[in-house]
């Protein structure tokens, strides 16, 4: 049997991260559970989110988050993709909310992709 080689990805020109000292933020949005192998799943998540944006009850603005966290098996990740809101009220039934406290966070920018609403 034969070897074929991985496809290669396009490499995307990412801005240098930056550090912030972070307020604390709600954010509202879709949660999936990621083995290593299967986080090339996360795009269809993020277009899964993208006709909810602009539309989420108590949003606050339109910038999105991706937000991840070691899962409790410590093997996969949780991985939330959400914007911030001011409250629970009316966040849609299958969204998860989490809360995230006031931090130095690393900030990564990723402009190669805008989700456009109508």
């Amino acid at each position: 049997m034969g070897h074929t080689p991985a496809k290669q990805s396009p490499a995307i020109k990412l801005e240098p991260p930056r550090f912030e000292n972070g307020k604390p933020l709600l954010i509202a949005g879709l949660r999936n559970s990621y083995a290593p192998q299967a986080m090339s799943g996360i795009p269809a998540q993020w277009q899964t989110l993208a006709p909810h944006i602009g539309k989420i009850p108590a949003q606050l603005g339109r910038t999105a988050y991706g937000i991840c966290w070691q899962a409790a098996d410590n093997e996969s990740i949780e991985y939330l993709s959400g914007v911030e809101v001011s409250g629970f009220t009316g966040v849609p039934a299958d969204f998860t909310v989490v809360s995230i406290p006031a931090l130095r966070y690393a900030v990564f920018p990723h402009r190669a992709q805008r989700f456009e609403t109508a």
